[in-house]
Order: C-alpha cells, then structure tokens, then sequence
C-alpha cells in the first residue's frame, strides 16, 4: 500500500506531525536513516564472517571497515 504524506499527519500521541517513540512517521523515518554499512557489519558479524574474508578480491579490509563505519 503506497501511503502520501497525509497519512503520517495527526500523531495518536500529540495530534500533530511528529516522531513520537511508536508512530508511523518515527518508525518510517527510523528505517530510512539505517545505513547500508551498519546493517553490512551486522550481517557480517551475525555470519561471523571476518573482514579480510568478505573483502577477498574485491577491495582491501580497510575499506570494507571504512563503508562498515559509515566514512
């Protein structure tokens, strides 16, 4: 279902556009400022896979760890 941004104004908490903890537009917004190397160090680290491995043929260790850290 494609939402248009009336459907996140009127919060259940305060009545107003806002990103009190549980409302949609806080839960929205919450998924959209997780970062690509943050979720890729937590897949990696879940899988228990080590940096020189994931970076094998690809790029150096290093700079897996600089997109992993956001730099």
């Amino acid at each position: 279902m494609v939402r248009s941004a009336a459907d996140y104004t009127g919060c259940s908490h305060c009545d107003s556009y806002c990103r009190c903890p549980g409302s949609e537009k806080e839960l929205f917004t919450r998924r959209i400022e997780t970062k690509p190397g943050t979720q890729i160090k937590k897949e990696r680290l879940r899988q228990g896979v080590k940096l020189e491995v994931l970076a094998k043929g690809i790029c150096s260790p290093s700079y897996v760890s600089r997109i992993e850290n956001g730099k």
